[in-house]
């Protein structure tokens, strides 16, 4: 008998920590429930508002990006691609430009060395010239 009172109370035990487990996963759960359906209230307001919002400005700059002088159903590459090109175009002007001139700069260098090196020497070769003289 020592046994079996000693067994009932392990299971009494045992469903006491189970429900104990249980209305601790459902309290839980409200708890999520409740955060994720108040927070989905306020989030779909303001992912309206900043849909529109951010719809706006990118209307706003349509015209920075494509171009909008084309009718796009008769040539729909010129009017997305016209502006990308032209700035493309540009950029690589502008960088060839930019070569040319440290180009430029590196020979005015090279001339100034030489033309100083030059003249050094020509010093040095005189006042030798002059000694033997």
């Amino acid at each position: 008998m020592a046994g079996s009172s000693s067994s009932s109370k392990h299971c009494c035990l045992v469903c006491i920590l189970f429900g104990l487990c249980l209305a601790f996963v459902i309290i839980l759960a409200g708890v999520l429930i409740y955060h994720l359906n108040s927070s989905d209230f306020s989030s779909t307001s303001k992912s309206i508002y900043d849909q529109n919002t951010h719809s706006t400005a990118i209307k706003r700059q349509l015209p920075d990006f494509v171009n909008i002088n084309i009718d796009p159903c008769e040539y729909f590459y010129g009017f997305v691609c016209d502006k990308w090109t032209r700035r493309k175009h540009k950029e690589k002007f502008n960088d060839i430009q930019d070569i040319q001139q440290k180009w430029t700069h590196i020979q005015q260098k090279i001339h100034d060395k030489l033309m100083t090196n030059i003249s050094h020497q020509s010093i040095t070769s005189e006042g030798i010239n002059r000694s033997f003289v």
